[in-house]
Order: structure tokens, then C-alpha cells, then sequence
């Protein structure tokens, strides 16, 4: 992916608090944006920044801010939150590491990724994904149990390059 956007330059327009994740212009923009105020506007969880005619999404941006180049693939919200642009909470990912680190969809009532309630079974299911295999876990009596098998499953097959693990 080309960017335009160098780190000079949005350094030059932006200010970014590593400890907050907040941007600020550090350039007068208009009547609506000017020195001081903060950058960026919500959309589907993501803040995005519009500079020089094009649109950021502010993760990215504080990427480049702090470390002086994009990321070479995606950038994962460690704590799942989008607009959470702490610089803690952020790291490069692949796409696949991204997506461990996925929430349960919303039909999910356990409220744990790769973890949900049998009635046939009368026990609790546990399963997970990895490089394109549906694995099954196991049958559990007890909804605890269950989420062990999968954060077990979840170390074993989601550890990071560098050492971390996603969060399933």
C-alpha cells in the first residue's frame, strides 16, 4: 500500500498523546478545526483523521507518529476497543493475528469466543479456528471448564512473534 502520508508531515499537522491516544491540531484548519482542537470523528468504532484530502484511521496514524513509519501490515487494538488509540494498545498484527483477537458475535450467549451452550448436549461446547481447521474441544459440564479448554487452545495456537498471545 502507497502511502503519502509521511511521519514528517504528520507530525508537522498533528499532535498525538501516546497516554491518551488523543489527536490535536497543532495547525489552524478552518472555522470548524483549529490549533488545539482535537482531530478526528467517530465511524463504526474507529476514529479517522482527514489530512491533506485524505482519510486516516487514527491507529495507523499513531503508528506512524511514534515509531516514524506505517506499519507493514495491520495494527490490533490489544484491548479490542477501537477507539482506543493508546499507544499501549496497540501492535502490528497479520491479518490472521488480528482476527484472534476478534469479540464474540453478538448471537454468542456466553459470552466467550469459541464457547456456547448445547441443548442437545445439555453441556457447555468448546471450539476454536486455526489455518482454515474447525477444532473441537470438547463437551463440559461446567461453562468455566469450558472457557479453560479454549484459553488453553488459545496459548497453544495464537502465540504472537513476539511472545504475546491474541485474545480469543
Amino acid at each position: 500500500m502507497i502511502h503519502v502520508l509521511t511521519a514528517e508531515r504528520l507530525r508537522e499537522v498533528l499532535d498525538y498523546d501516546r497516554g491518551t491516544g488523543v489527536f490535536t491540531w497543532r495547525i489552524y484548519r478552518s472555522s470548524n478545526a483549529r490549533a488545539g482542537d482535537v482531530a478526528g470523528t467517530s465511524d463504526n468504532g474507529y476514529v479517522k483523521i482527514w489530512i491533506d484530502g485524505r482519510q486516516y484511521r487514527a491507529h495507523r496514524l499513531a503508528w506512524l507518529h511514534v515509531t516514524g513509519n506505517w506499519p507493514e501490515h495491520e495494527i490490533d487494538h490489544e484491548n479490542r476497543i477501537k477507539s482506543d488509540t493508546t499507544f499501549k494498545n496497540l501492535r502490528p498484527a497479520t491479518r490472521k493475528q488480528n482476527q484472534e483477537n476478534l469479540n464474540p458475535i453478538r448471537a454468542n450467549t456466553s459470552g466467550h469466543r469459541g464457547v456456547c451452550w448445547n441443548k442437545k448436549e445439555r453441556k457447555w461446547h468448546a471450539q476454536i479456528g486455526h489455518e482454515r481447521a474447525h477444532l473441537h474441544l470438547g463437551w463440559f459440564a461446567n461453562i468455566q471448564d469450558a472457557i479453560a479448554a479454549r484459553q488453553r487452545a488459545e496459548r497453544t495456537l495464537f502465540t504472537h512473534s513476539d511472545g504475546s498471545h491474541g485474545k480469543n
